[in-house]
């Protein structure tokens, strides 16, 4: 008895609360912070401060690259033998999760910005 009455209270809760629960995960538009990017031949790691998702923008580069060492998943993005291709790539993060990216050394333009979910 006790136990359906826990699981009522929980649905009439979630129910109750499903705009509030969406956008906890919703990244903030306005908000984020701008990642230095300065290597030029090295990956570079970076710890996400809160729940959020990096974003990488690139203009000219060969190839692009974010992964999570912590959880070991990614993504790269890879245009041999073409030049003005604009490549972006999006990972969400957990707070404490490491980044490592890695973007060739041809690039020409690159912005890397972390932007936190709304619930952070």
């Amino acid at each position: 008895m006790l136990k359906a009455l826990v699981q009522l209270f929980a649905e009439k809760f979630l129910v109750s609360k499903k705009t509030w629960v969406s956008n906890q995960s919703q990244a903030l538009v306005s908000g984020g912070t701008e990642i230095a990017f300065i290597s030029s031949t090295d990956s570079q790691d970076y710890t996400a401060p809160c729940d959020g998702v990096v974003c990488l923008d690139t203009f000219g580069a060969t190839w692009a690259r974010l992964i999570s060492i912590t959880n070991l998943r990614g993504y790269l993005l890879h245009s041999p033998n073409q030049t003005g291709i604009y490549k972006m790539l999006t990972l969400p993060v957990a707070k404490g999760e490491t980044i490592n990216i890695n973007i060739s050394t041809d690039k020409s333009t690159t912005h890397i910005k972390f932007i936190p979910t709304i619930g952070s």
